[in-house]
C-alpha cells in the first residue's frame, strides 16, 4: 500500500482533482505535483475528490493539511469530497473534518 494517483481539470472557477490509491509518505513527490498544479490554478474553489482513496496516513493527513492551509491563506475555498469510510473515520478521529471542510455527495 504505497501508491497514489491522481487526475485534475478546470471547470469554471472550479479545480477538481481526483486521488486514488493510498495517500503515505512516499507518495509525497506525486502529492506535490498534484499540489503544484493547485497553486497554478487561478480558481477560485479547490475540491479534492477522495472516493478513491483507499488509505490516509498521519503524513498524508499532513500533506492534506498543509496543502488546505495555503489554499485558505489565499482566500479560496478549499474542500474534501466523498471519502470512503475508512477515510472519513480517519478525518474525523484527528479531527481534521474541524479545519477543513468535508462534503459527502
Amino acid at each position: 500500500m504505497g501508491e497514489m494517483s491522481f487526475s485534475a481539470a478546470e471547470r469554471g472557477e472550479r479545480h477538481d482533482v481526483r486521488l486514488c490509491g493510498a495517500l503515505v509518505f512516499n507518495v509525497f513527490p506525486i502529492f506535490e505535483q498534484m499540489a503544484d498544479g493547485v497553486r497554478r490554478s487561478s480558481c477560485t474553489e479547490i475540491r479534492i475528490d477522495l472516493s478513491g482513496l483507499v488509505f490516509i496516513d498521519s503524513a498524508g493527513l499532513g500533506m492534506l493539511f498543509a496543502l488546505a492551509d495555503e489554499v485558505q491563506t489565499q482566500r479560496r475555498q478549499f474542500a474534501l469530497r466523498n471519502p470512503a469510510q475508512q477515510v472519513h473515520d480517519i478525518l474525523e478521529l484527528t479531527s481534521m473534518s474541524e479545519v477543513i471542510t468535508i462534503v459527502q455527495e
